[in-house]
């Protein structure tokens, strides 16, 4: 399988639950935050913790899989690719990334935090 440059795998925890709109053209699209927990050390040798949050995106069929299978705290496994969007806010452009999903895994056990993903189930391939 060939690995594109711009290639995203992300594993957390769905901090809200799928959005789902219906698009003029029938297409469905998704949307919803993970979060992904990371550590750190610092010059004292102090561990930090944090939880960097993610927005993805999901269309089609894999968005109609999310909004029936993904839950605020499942584990997810979201590969993709990044993508930007330029939004005004109190009239200033200001970009945002977020990661379009190209496949989206659940799992039914396991840890974010320590990266052991155990009975990963994979909803199908969606091709942008």
């Amino acid at each position: 399988m060939e690995h594109p440059i711009n290639s995203v795998r992300l594993v957390g925890r769905a901090e809200t639950a799928p959005e789902v709109c219906m698009l003029q053209e029938g297409i469905r699209m998704s949307r919803f935050t993970v979060l992904a927990p990371e550590s750190y050390g610092d010059t004292n040798g102090v561990t930090h913790r944090r939880d960097a949050r993610f927005t993805i995106i999901v269309w089609g069929k894999l968005a109609e899989f999310a909004a029936l299978q993904v839950c605020k705290g499942a584990l997810v496994v979201i590969e993709g690719k990044l993508t930007t969007r330029e939004l005004r806010c109190e009239g200033k452009c200001v970009q945002t990334i977020e990661i379009l999903a190209r496949r989206l895994g659940l799992s039914e056990s396991g840890t974010s935090g320590g990266h052991v993903v155990k009975n990963l189930r994979w909803a199908g391939v969606f091709r942008h």
